[in-house]
C-alpha cells in the first residue's frame, strides 16, 4: 500500500471527526495531522534498526502504546479535559488503527501480523485489485496504478464522508435557525 490510500482514509477519518467550530486554518492542520497519523505505522524510526520490520511497527500492541503515550502527552498538556480532546484522541486512534486493518486489504497474501510479540496470527482480507507497492518512491507504470486504484478505492468514502457531513451540519443549522424562529 502507499501513502495516498492511507492519507485518503485518514482525510476520511478527519472529516468524519472534525470538530465544530475550528477555524479554516486549524481544521485544515486537523485534516493534516489525520492523514499523517494514518501512515504512522509506516514512518520509519532511524535509530533504531528492528522497528524497519514490517511486523513490529504494524503490531496492534506497538500501536495501542504509541496510542496511550499520544493520549498522555495530551493529557499532561491539559488537553484532555474538554470533550473535544478526547474526540481528538479518538480521531487519532482511529486513524492509526485503520492503518493495520488497510493493509490486510493488500493481496500480497502475508497479511498483517498484528499479534507481535504476543502471538504469530495475521490479519488477511484482501482485495483482489489492491497490490503491495515494491519500491518506495517508484514512479512507473506499475506503482501509479498501485496508488490510481487506491484512488477510486478509497477516494469515494472521502467522498460519501464529506457529503454525510455536509448533510448533518445543513440540517443542524437548519434546526438553530427553526428554533431561532419559533422564540420570534
Amino acid at each position: 500500500m502507499t501513502t495516498v490510500g492511507h492519507s485518503i482514509m485518514g482525510l476520511a477519518l478527519g472529516t468524519a471527526f472534525l470538530p465544530r467550530g475550528l477555524s479554516k486554518w486549524s481544521g485544515a492542520g486537523f485534516l493534516v495531522l489525520m492523514a499523517a497519523m494514518a501512515c504512522l505505522p509506516d514512518w520509519r524510526v532511524p535509530f533504531n534498526r528492528h522497528l524497519f520490520k514490517y511486523h513490529y511497527h504494524h503490531s496492534l500492541l506497538v500501536n495501542c502504546i504509541i496510542l496511550a503515550a499520544i493520549a498522555g502527552t495530551m493529557a499532561i498538556a491539559g488537553r484532555l479535559k474538554s470533550r473535544r480532546g478526547w474526540l481528538v484522541v479518538a480521531a487519532i486512534s482511529a486513524a492509526v488503527l485503520s492503518h493495520l486493518l488497510m493493509d490486510s486489504f493488500y493481496s500480497h497474501a502475508q497479511g498483517v501480523q498484528i499479534g507481535w510479540p504476543l502471538g504469530s496470527y495475521r490479519l488477511t482480507l484482501p482485495i483482489p485489485w489492491l497490490h503491495v507497492q515494491k519500491q518506495i518512491g517508484s514512479f512507473d507504470w506499475f506503482h501509479n496504478r498501485i496508488r490510481l486504484m487506491e484512488i477510486l478505492t478509497f477516494g469515494p468514502l472521502l467522498a460519501l464522508t464529506i457529503i454525510v457531513r455536509k448533510l448533518i451540519l445543513r440540517r443542524a443549522k437548519g434546526r438553530r435557525n427553526d428554533g431561532r424562529l419559533m422564540e420570534s
